[in-house]
């Protein structure tokens, strides 16, 4: 299993992305990336899809793939209220990575 090298690349930015420390969540509305690809796969032989989320500052950038959405509605005609993903790393998984995630609002 190879990465892909044309991974979409997020930089964390207040105007995209807001961050709840109590949650360890980014959150976001699908509508504000406008022209950009949110995700993208990730490797050549699967289909995961996920970005990088990176932080300008320091220039490190966290592997995030899709884990699922949560919907609402009528159960006849429910609508993706979240698309959410995860963080992860492919060699280990360090504390500081553990239940961090990304939940974009699908306005």
């Amino acid at each position: 299993m190879t990465m892909l090298k044309n991974i979409t690349e997020v930089e964390i930015n207040d105007a995209l992305l807001g961050y709840e420390k109590l949650t360890r969540s980014f959150t976001g509305m699908v509508s504000d990336f406008k022209n950009k690809n949110l995700y993208s796969r990730i490797y050549d032989d699967a289909a995961d899809v996920g970005f990088f989320l990176k932080n300008p500052k320091s220039g490190r950038k966290i592997l995030f793939v899709y884990s699922g959405e949560t919907f609402m509605g009528e159960c006849n005609d429910p609508e993706v209220a979240t698309f959410e993903f995860s963080a992860f790393c492919p060699t280990h998984n360090p504390a500081d990575l553990l239940d961090l995630r990304v939940s974009l609002f699908n306005d």
